[in-house]
């Protein structure tokens, strides 16, 4: 998805290819904790010949993700997952082809098990089944 601040020009868009961002400047996830969000962000791109041009991607979280779109009138290639914390002032274009699944790998220790991680890896799997529901 594109997140983008409503006063983006593109905002008032509801689809958008993802050929669309080749010019655009987008805003991004730090590489500190983050350090995957680049090189995922040009894996999703290249199919479609985008080299993603960051402007920033030093936020340090969604949070301060979420400020400096609105701020900047910037905009961000990221999940669904971030939907549901949206603030008003932004908004989500998705895209009109499909682009690559995020492929997550999770494991829990077999010597010391942690209810915690079991309990976590539960609620992953249910959200990732009910977002797969809504995709049908």
């Amino acid at each position: 998805m594109l997140v983008v601040s409503k006063k983006n020009p593109l905002a008032k868009l509801t689809k958008i290819h993802p050929e669309k961002l080749r010019d655009k400047m987008l805003l991004g996830l730090g590489a500190d904790k983050y350090p995957e969000y680049v090189p995922r962000l040009k894996a999703i791109l290249k199919p479609f010949g985008v080299k993603p041009q960051l402007r920033d991607h030093t936020s340090e979280d969604i949070a301060a993700l979420f400020i400096a779109l609105e701020a900047q009138a910037g905009m961000a290639v990221l999940t669904e997952g971030i939907f549901p914390m949206l603030p008003s002032t932004l908004t989500v274009i998705r895209f009109s082809h499909e682009l690559a699944p995020l492929l997550i790998a999770a494991g829990t220790p077999t010597l010391r098990p942690n209810p915690h991680s079991e309990a976590f890896l539960k609620i992953l799997l249910e959200e990732i089944n009910r977002s797969a529901r809504r995709k049908r």
